[in-house]
């Protein structure tokens, strides 16, 4: 198994957590805990001492399709961000890492993009030629409407914005799938609305 990958059973599906690398993110500053408090929680504590946040993704392989939740990769931590760890070397590229797996671009069926945060999409397109173009080019990316709709504005709004490279090229390929409420994606999956983080924040339901 690759040192990277984290691999688990449930129920007939093979369920692969993947670290595409770690990144600097003080969770207290960005989820605004408060300061300390009397009898409160002790997980708090925890929050405020986590420094190091990894970034991962989430492979399911099923009988009848195969799905990975988020496609992101650790190349935009560029040592001037804020997110960068000095010294870090990250570990190997998504793609990479699922073919250490056993698992093709090609054959992966379904990418659910849970919401749309950079590191959950940004490996959705790849470099080819002066373009880019789908990662996984067989896939149906499923992206919250709502999270869609924020990524056209953006787009709109800004000629250079992550989403020209990545839900763009999606949408120009027909690959992209704008989800509004449920959708059971008929293989043992569910995508259920999750508002929260973004406004189009979803989770993948497994059963099987």
């Amino acid at each position: 198994m690759p040192p990277h990958v984290q691999t688990f059973s449930l129920g007939r599906a093979r369920v692969s957590v993947i670290n595409i690398g770690d990144i600097q993110l003080p969770l207290a500053e960005h989820l605004n805990v408060p300061t300390e408090r009397p009898g409160e929680a002790p997980e708090l504590g925890a929050v405020r001492a986590q420094r190091r946040l990894p970034m991962q993704n989430v492979l399911v392989e099923l009988p009848r399709a195969t799905v990975l939740i988020d496609a992101g990769h650790c190349g935009a931590v560029t040592p001037e961000t804020v997110y960068a760890i000095p010294g870090y070397a990250p570990p190997p590229p998504l793609l990479a890492q699922l073919d250490a797996l056993g698992v093709a671009a090609g054959s992966v069926d379904h990418v659910v993009i849970t919401h749309r945060h950079w590191d959950h999409f940004n490996g959705t397109t790849r470099p080819e030629g002066d373009g880019r173009v789908p990662s996984f080019p067989n896939a149906r990316h499923h992206l919250g409407a709502a999270d869609w709709d924020k990524a056209v504005q953006a787009m709109a709004a800004a000629p250079d914005a992550i989403e020209h490279g990545t839900l763009g090229v999606l949408h120009a390929h027909g690959l992209l799938n704008a989800v509004a409420g449920r959708l059971d994606l008929g293989c043992g999956v569910e995508i259920v609305p999750a508002p929260g983080e973004t406004v189009g924040h979803q989770v993948a339901r497994v059963a099987c």
